[in-house]
């Protein structure tokens, strides 16, 4: 198993992530490569648009995603190796 599965089976396998955050990190790890805004998780999720946004932000803050804004102001998070 190389490091970034391993990092990634550990991550997913913490109890102390809610339910949202889960499905966040289930996405991520389904494209690794791939940067992500708000709204491209939101067309997967019933959620409302702020608790996603808390859910991610504590993804971030734990260093498990990575928050980058753009030139323009677009928001894009992506998960870090």
């Amino acid at each position: 198993m190389n490091a970034s599965k391993a990092k990634s089976a550990t991550v997913l396998e913490s109890a102390s992530h809610t339910f949202i955050e889960q499905r966040i990190l289930i996405f991520c790890t389904r494209h690794p490569k791939m940067k992500f805004t708000l709204e491209c998780i939101l067309t997967d999720h019933e959620g409302a648009k702020f608790e996603l946004d808390k859910e991610i932000e504590d993804l971030v803050n734990d260093g498990i995603l990575e928050k980058q804004i753009s030139n323009v102001g677009t928001v894009w998070y992506y998960i870090l190796n």
